[in-house]
């Protein structure tokens, strides 16, 4: 992520693994990351961009490994994460200070989507729900019937959140009141984030495909294979002039379209795709 001037900056080690992202906060020039220790449990630390140097950190909440990668509500200035304990956790970003911690009901590995002051997730508790930043608890769930690993995606002029998971399913739903709006039925777990938008949601499957379906329905307007695609886990990127980018996680046999594993005959342990002029 770029956060500062720097060129390249080497900071210290802060103790441990981390399997998040980390979040940039422009405003003040710090990121705040999430690490994993030996324990297990982790940490939340928020650094100086410029040199790494820790502005606060908390070492003693958090019982579990965060994979999850932290989002922000700028009208509240709260960091919100989470991790295999089945805790949400909100922190103040000024002072550090550990605001709340709310039970998932399974363990939240993907990254948390933050809209209208509200916290965006899935769990491996089979659901995924929305909660509210300032008092902690849970407006809505949804049963998601298998465990939820992708990140959450919202629609801010419609105010839809859509969810994805081991279920194979895609899930469109009102972000305020947790109504179903449409779902759409893959042949693979969904890991990845999801994309939106002028008027398409895109995503990967562990089925080989990529989708494109319309946002405001769910209906499909195309999937790409076409026999070279592996399963597909990373969030899609889309350039202003409609360029797709993305990556699997290796090659199919092209006999076998749909397969979630080449079943020892992958060609290459993974691939990178741009598409055009969808």
């Amino acid at each position: 992520v770029v956060c500062s001037d720097a060129m390249m900056v080497v900071w210290p080690q802060i103790g441990g693994y981390i399997g998040s992202s980390p979040l940039c906060i422009a405003a003040m020039n710090v990121v705040a990351v999430t690490v994993e220790t030996d324990i297990p449990s982790g940490i939340i630390s928020v650094l100086n961009a410029s040199d790494g140097t820790r502005v606060w950190e908390d070492r003693d909440s958090v019982k579990g490994h965060p994979h999850s990668s932290v989002g922000m509500d700028e009208a509240t200035g709260t960091l919100v994460f989470g991790a295999n304990d089945k805790h949400l956790y909100a922190y103040n970003l000024s002072t550090g200070q550990l605001l709340w911690k709310h039970h998932a009901g399974g363990q939240i590995k993907g990254p948390i989507a933050v809209f209208e002051s509200r916290a965006y997730f899935g769990s491996w508790g089979n659901n995924a729900c929305a909660v509210n930043l300032i008092s902690g608890t849970a407006e809505w769930c949804i049963e998601m019937h298998d465990k939820v690993m992708a990140g959450a995606s919202v629609d801010s002029r419609t105010r839809t959140v859509f969810f994805g998971g081991h279920s194979f399913w895609v899930v469109a739903v009102d972000a305020a009141t947790g109504d179903i709006k449409w779902s759409f039925a893959t042949k693979g777990v969904i890991i990845g984030g999801m994309t939106v938008t002028k008027d398409r949601l895109v995503f990967g499957s562990n089925d080989g495909h990529l989708y494109a379906l319309e946002l405001a329905t769910g209906d499909l307007v195309w999937k790409y294979i076409e026999g070279r695609t592996g399963q597909v886990s990373s969030v899609p990127l889309i350039t202003p002039d409609g360029l797709i980018f993305f990556a699997s996680r290796s090659y199919q046999d092209p006999d076998k379209e749909g397969a979630n594993n080449c079943n020892g005959r992958c060609v290459n342990p993974g691939s990178f795709h741009v598409l055009e002029g969808h």
